[in-house]
């Protein structure tokens, strides 16, 4: 129990430190990062991986329970300007539908 209010303790903090400028938004990565990642730790042994995939269930966890649209967070992280108010293009928002990014 106490390892998990340390991981979502270090996520909250991470994040507000991505919002006030303390932290950098590098470590932040997708499905792509986290397979990357996931492959790293298998190499460790399987008590890393299954450790690593209990921080990431309780992460995401977390996050969803933030009152963010998933399409407002995607056109943020996607359109690289850090204005979520300004849509994407058509057919990046197509795209985006399609593959699932945006609800």
């Amino acid at each position: 129990m106490k390892e998990t209010w340390f991981v979502v303790d270090r996520t909250l903090a991470y994040i507000g430190g991505v919002f006030t400028g303390r932290e950098a938004a590098d470590q932040v990565g997708g499905p792509l990062r986290i397979a990357q990642i996931s492959g790293q730790v298998a190499t460790i042994g399987l008590a890393a991986l299954v450790h690593l995939a209990a921080v990431l269930s309780i992460s995401i966890g977390l996050l969803n329970l933030f009152p963010v649209r998933c399409s407002m967070a995607v056109t943020f992280v996607l359109s690289g300007r850090g204005d979520p108010g300004r849509p994407l293009s058509e057919r990046a928002q197509e795209m985006g539908f399609r593959s699932g990014w945006l609800c």
